[in-house]
């Protein structure tokens, strides 16, 4: 079971979690979460990891043909060792897919269809390399 929180911080806070986040390829969220799971001893899973290894996979792809995060080699093994594969998986691609829209994975898009709309594999989003 997940439990949230309201935390309020000052600006001055943010903007260094802010800043240690994007370093990191993380949200101020997950890294808050890794930095309270590291004080108490929590297995979590690294989603900062799991997103590097994504994107470089992502990079060695074909130019120009559409995949999704599931045809990606490492994709099945790390939701194996999360601790509750739904929720990493959600995240996971919420992640991946920010990342890309704000172009931050080089050469990674989304895979649009002939018609301009965004494309989708099987209701997944679909990306491209290149292309």
């Amino acid at each position: 079971m997940i439990t949230r929180i309201n935390l309020s911080i000052d600006e001055s806070l943010m903007e260094h979690i802010r800043a240690e986040a994007e370093e990191k390829g993380t949200t101020p969220n997950n890294l808050v979460l890794s930095l309270l799971d590291e004080r108490y001893k929590v297995e979590r899973f690294d989603y900062a990891n799991a997103l590097r290894i994504l994107e470089g996979e992502a990079l060695q792809r074909k130019d120009g043909a559409a995949f999704t995060l599931k045809q990606l080699p490492s994709y099945k093994k790390l939701l194996s060792q999360a601790p509750d594969p739904y929720e990493v998986r959600a995240r996971l691609g919420k992640l991946f897919y920010r990342r890309v829209a704000e172009n931050k994975v080089s050469g990674i898009t989304r895979a649009v269809s002939k018609d301009g709309k965004n494309k989708t594999i099987c209701r997944a989003a679909a990306y491209v390399k290149g292309a």
